[in-house]
């Protein structure tokens, strides 16, 4: 019966460790969404104060798009 006990705690260790592990990728995830959320504010703001008609403002419109776009799909797949 020792045996048993023993496959059993392990297959419980294991699922916590893919637990954990699953949490850690979803923290990593949830990060990546708050740095793309920053840099499109940033980006907004500096678009506020160099004005809209320059490359700089092009580029990052272009960006901010892409940015915009990517999380939808993301959000679409999910």
């Amino acid at each position: 019966m020792q045996p048993a006990l023993g496959l059993a705690a392990f297959c419980v260790k294991m699922e916590i460790k893919m637990k954990i592990r699953n949490n850690k990728n979803k923290q990593r995830g949830a990060a990546a969404i708050e740095y793309a959320i920053l840099a499109a504010a940033m980006s907004l703001i500096m678009l506020n104060f160099l004005g809209d008609d320059g490359d700089l403002t092009k580029a990052i419109n272009e960006t901010y798009e892409e940015v915009i776009n990517r999380l939808e799909s993301v959000q679409n797949k999910g």
